[in-house]
């Protein structure tokens, strides 16, 4: 008898386990994850820049700058707490932003608003970061915001167009050694997995210069992941990148 209670103790036991493992392993959840995004908060940690905190959230920088009052350049502060959406910039509570879905918020914070043709033809003329085949096409509704480019270990990625190095660092889980460059008030490109960074922050690069090196992702496979974001938000880079490699 004194066996059999010690192994329901240890069945019970386990059990309890892989119950805490198994909610701790929560699936993705989209419209979850878009709330937290756009109605909660984040504070700052340390390493953390504007630029890492919009990107991670999918918002536009220059929203998150206004709404917390944060000036240029953009300097944060560990501990700093920064909101997502207050009720000034809210469509729901403004009448005449759900009359006109155009109308003064960016891009990101506007779910019907459609990228106009005209920012297609951007005069950006953004150029090929690498040659290779692509791996993985971009998927606005799933995990892939940009594409995966094959090519070669220690190979040259360059910069798609003329920018500033907004940040050069491997704190954003997921991407690896990570290089943002900002082009113009709307648009920033990202270069991900990287083997060797070449470019430190507040770095100013023309199209074509060479910013990194290839590099391997988490599950091994050599490749640039590449993203463009119009106003925050991820838009598929194959409509902007000048055709021929």
């Amino acid at each position: 008898m004194k066996m059999i209670r010690v192994w329901l103790m240890l069945f019970l036991s386990y059990s309890m386990l892989t119950a805490c493992n198994s909610s701790s392993l929560a699936p993705f959840n989209a419209a979850r994850d878009r709330k937290a995004r756009t109605e909660g908060s984040y504070t700052v940690r340390k390493g953390d820049s504007l630029y890492t905190i919009a990107w991670r959230s999918g918002h536009d920088y220059q929203y998150l700058a206004k709404i917390n009052n944060i000036p240029t350049p953009y300097t944060i502060y560990p501990g700093q707490k920064i909101i997502f959406s207050n009720k000034k910039f809210s469509i729901k509570n403004n009448k005449q932003l759900a009359k006109n879905t155009n109308a003064a918020l960016p891009y990101s914070q506007n779910p019907k608003a459609v990228i106009p043709a005209a920012v297609i033809k951007t005069t950006i003329p953004f150029i090929w970061p690498v040659k290779g085949k692509i791996l993985r096409g971009f998927a606005e509704e799933g995990h892939s915001k940009g594409i995966d480019i094959e090519g070669k270990l220690g190979m040259p990625i360059r910069a798609a167009a003329k920018g500033s190095v907004v940040y050069s660092g491997n704190a954003l889980k997921g991407y690896g050694n990570l290089i943002i460059l900002k082009h113009g008030d709307n648009f920033l490109s990202a270069y991900a997995h990287n083997q060797l960074m070449k470019v430190k922050e507040g770095q100013t690069v023309v199209a074509g210069q060479e910013i990194a090196t290839m590099g391997k992702s988490s599950n091994k496979e050599v490749k640039l992941h590449f993203e463009i974001r119009y106003q925050g938000k991820p838009v598929d880079p194959m409509k902007f990148l000048i055709h021929g490699k």
